[in-house]
Parts: C-alpha cells; sequence; structure tokens
C-alpha cells in the first residue's frame, strides 16, 4: 500500500514538509486513478481537510498555488461544467 502522507511530502502552497494528498478524484469512486501522480495534490493536513470541506473550485480559487498545481499537472476548469477536470482522467478512469 503506498504512503499518501510523510516527511517528504511538501505541501504545494505552505510548502512545510510533512503534507498529505488529497486525492481530487476520490480513491472510492476512482481506485485506478488512487496513484496516478496528477490525481494527488499536496497539501498540509488543514488545507486537506479544507479541500474536502470546501471542493477544488473553491481551493483553487481561494489558493493560487493549487490553481498553479492543477493547470501544472494538465487540469483545466471545464467551461460547461465549472469544475475542474483532467483529460487524461476518462481514459484512465473508464473501468472503475
Amino acid at each position: 500500500m503506498a504512503r499518501f502522507s510523510g516527511p517528504d511530502v511538501v505541501c504545494c502552497v505552505t510548502a512545510v514538509r510533512g503534507a498529505t494528498f488529497h486525492h481530487l478524484y476520490t480513491q472510492k469512486a476512482y481506485p485506478k486513478l488512487r496513484h496516478i501522480e496528477w490525481n494527488l495534490c499536496p497539501v498540509s493536513a488543514p488545507l486537506h481537510e479544507e479541500f474536502h470541506k470546501k471542493g477544488t473550485v473553491y481551493m483553487a480559487i481561494t489558493y493560487p498555488r493549487i490553481q498553479m498545481w492543477l493547470i501544472a499537472h494538465d487540469w483545466f476548469l471545464c467551461p460547461l461544467t465549472g469544475k475542474w477536470k483532467h483529460d487524461m482522467s476518462y481514459e484512465q478512469s473508464r473501468v472503475r
């Protein structure tokens, strides 16, 4: 089983070590994306909680470094749904 936190994981917002990975597409709904790098946003524990409470759109607006991380990992804001999506996600997640 992979580790989703640890002393070497650096938060993309605060640059603090010991961060955790937030799964942008949930592990439960998309188990095949569980270990895919572009689906794992490194954030501190408080930001991880906030991610779960507020969602990706809010986090990307509130924390520009999260938006930069998303864009750097090929995410885009869908003009039709207003949600962040990834080009590769459809291909890799079709079979759940």
